[in-house]
């Protein structure tokens, strides 16, 4: 594979350990409220939760803090991983996968059926249509903005050329 353009593509450390903060405080919060509180909680005056279903609520909001925060975990390995790039040679643009695997993603340029970019609050999501599905690249795993718009522009030369 003779790489035409490599670009970074991983999870900010420092975002990523800052979530972990946020997720184990929450977690450890809602984990304290299981354990010790007895209180009942009421929401807008509407629906009211008694000593019993309010520790079943706070049981499920620390077990998903804690969900969150062993993905978190995964997304620190993946960004402390020195080979997660995605690269677009002569014939393919290979994306790595999901934060969960090492793997990577080769979509032959030939297959490319699509490109669609959409925007979310702060970040874009390029997504690659392809024959056996659609990938996506997401612009805040790139290490700037410019990166992200470089690679965009390359794989459009790439897909039509």
């Amino acid at each position: 594979m003779n790489a035409i353009h490599s670009y970074s593509y991983k999870p900010k450390l420092c975002l990523v350990v800052l979530a972990i903060g946020f997720f184990l405080a929450c977690a450890s919060l809602m984990s304290y409220e299981v354990a010790y509180g007895d209180t009942e909680v009421t929401i807008n005056r509407l629906v009211e939760l008694g000593p019993d279903v309010s520790k079943i609520v706070f049981m499920l909001l620390a077990l998903f803090s804690f969900g969150l925060v062993a993905y978190a975990i995964m997304a620190v390995r993946a960004s402390l991983m020195p080979d997660r790039n995605i690269v677009i040679s002569s014939n393919h643009v290979s994306i790595p996968d999901s934060i969960l695997r090492r793997g990577s993603i080769d979509i032959p340029l030939t297959g490319i059926t699509g490109l669609s970019l959409k925007a979310d609050r702060n970040s874009r999501v390029l997504h690659i249509q392809h024959r056996a599905g659609t990938t996506k690249a997401t612009q805040r795993f790139f290490q700037d903005r410019s990166h992200f718009e470089d690679f965009l522009a390359q794989l459009q030369i790439a897909v039509r050329g």
